[in-house]
């Protein structure tokens, strides 16, 4: 942080790592913003997806953080709208006047069908988003048995989201030849560590958005080339 400084960028529940930040840790960020007067933008996108009892917590619920933060949310990921182009900012109007300025000289606006859609996923029954939360934490729930008997210690799966994020270091190759290697021989695919920055060098992120039998062949292919080259 230096004088320079405007805005702290959150991202809980996130991607790649499928971390949720903890009460404790989302207390310490506002004191934080609070003390070097930051405004925070939270992308919260994945706030349906988590798992193991826990519970998503927007920073903008903290005490003395509603004037000063802007959350982002999609419908991409809790109702299944990826490429309706549909997404939402809630923070201080005086803020969301000056996004709007920004925003209609970039995009007219979103369609008529998917404004239509996203009111209906919005105001409509929950039911839907509660059944597609269970089956990913079902699909979660194998990669977690799964992984480590692949990777060793290395298979993480994160408490959010619906990706691992896979230390790959005893493959002896940097994150893109292994993503290559896998997509060309085990014709599985997945996205480079380094993608997400430096620090994720040594990494591959796995999503489990597909079916579980198809998770599980993926799975074997992948355990199949590992074993390959130890």
């Amino acid at each position: 942080i230096t004088s320079r400084t405007r805005v702290l960028i959150i991202n809980s529940p996130a991607n790649p790592t499928g971390a949720v930040l903890d009460i404790r840790v989302l207390e310490k960020l506002a004191e934080l913003a609070l003390r070097h007067d930051l405004v925070v933008v939270s992308d919260e996108v994945y706030e349906r997806f988590v798992y193991d009892g826990r519970r998503h917590v927007s920073m903008a619920a903290l005490p003395g953080m509603a004037e000063r933060v802007v959350s982002v949310f999609s419908c991409s990921k809790s109702y299944a709208m990826t490429g309706w182009r549909i997404g939402y900012a809630v923070g201080p109007a005086p803020v969301i006047a000056q996004m709007v300025k920004l925003q209609e000289h970039v995009a007219a606006h979103p369609s008529s069908i998917s404004q239509k859609a996203a009111v209906a996923a919005l105001t409509g029954p929950q039911d839907c988003v509660r059944r597609l939360v269970e089956e990913f934490a079902r699909r979660r729930q194998l990669l977690r048995e799964r992984l480590p008997r692949i990777f060793g210690s290395g298979g993480m799966v994160g408490a959010g989201a619906f990706y691992a994020f896979v230390n790959i270091g005893g493959l002896q190759m940097d994150s893109r030849a292994a993503v290559m290697r896998f997509l060309e021989e085990a014709r599985v695919a997945m996205v480079p560590g380094v993608e997400f920055g430096a620090a994720g060098e040594g990494y591959v992120r796995l999503s489990y958005c597909a079916p579980c039998e198809r998770i599980e062949e993926g799975l074997r292919r992948m355990a199949r080339l590992v074993s390959e080259r130890q």
